[in-house]
């Protein structure tokens, strides 16, 4: 997932250079910081600062005042969203800056969004799916967009990516069923083994291990407080935006 982005901001602007990764002391959180680093990395930047937080942690102010001593270029956390609100209101109080800031998975939530106010504006983030896509295909939904409306009918408000993605996981099924002509059991398999088709989801397709090769987790930003997808290409809506320092 952290790839896209590592190459996207080294395209923009070679010039950053110096990263900074505050990462959630638990499963998910850590293994996504440490995959950011090793895509930074592998983009020849330098990882200046680099510290994990306990799990229901209420001060991040140590970190923070360290990090904004090493001046990063890019500043990244991982966490959940009630950590991301308070790191993100702690680094303003603290001032620490960077013409870059990405958090995962905060910024998918428009709770994150209706809580921090201003204070989101230029985040970076990515996530498997966001209702910020636009995709059409042959499933039962159609586009990005009919499924969106269908969900708030329904549910109101915005599906997150489990929702969509349990979603789409109906959606293909169906699709094999049709494709298969019976709900036999082993040629339903076989027809979703070798589904290759375009759905409100982005494009699906399985690799021999039964998992999806065809993913493309998009990247977004919050310009306004609006989600503004900058990729992949196919679905881009604008350019990656810096801040000042």
């Amino acid at each position: 997932m952290s790839v896209p982005i590592a190459k996207l901001v080294h395209e923009k602007n070679k010039d950053l250079k110096r990263v900074a990764i505050l990462a959630r002391n638990d499963l998910f959180p850590l293994a996504v910081a440490q995959e950011f680093e090793k895509a930074v990395k592998a983009e020849g930047m330098e990882v200046v600062a680099s510290e994990r937080y306990a799990i229901g942690a209420m001060d991040h102010s140590a970190a923070i005042t360290q990090m904004r001593g090493a001046r990063p270029d890019w500043f990244y956390a991982s966490g959940y969203i009630n950590d991301l609100i308070l790191i993100r209101r702690q680094m303003n109080d603290l001032g620490l800056k960077a013409p870059l800031i990405t958090m995962l998975a905060g910024p998918a939530y428009q709770e994150f969004t209706q809580t921090l106010g201003p204070l989101v504006e230029d985040i970076t983030s990515m996530s498997w799916w966001h209702p910020a896509v636009r995709y059409k295909g042959k499933d039962v939904f159609g586009s990005t967009e009919a499924f969106n409306a269908a969900w708030a009918k329904k549910y109101g408000g915005e599906a997150d990516y489990v929702e969509a993605g349990s979603a789409a996981c109906g959606a293909i099924l169906q699709m094999a069923i049709e494709a298969a002509s019976t709900i036999e059991p082993a040629k339903v398999r076989d027809a979703i083994s070798a589904t290759d088709a375009e759905t409100f989801y982005g494009h699906v397709k399985f690799g021999a291990d039964g998992q999806i090769t065809s993913l493309q987790p998009p990247v977004f930003q919050l310009v306004g407080g609006n989600p503004v997808i900058l990729w992949p290409a196919a679905i881009k809506q604008g350019e990656l935006r810096f801040m000042s320092r």
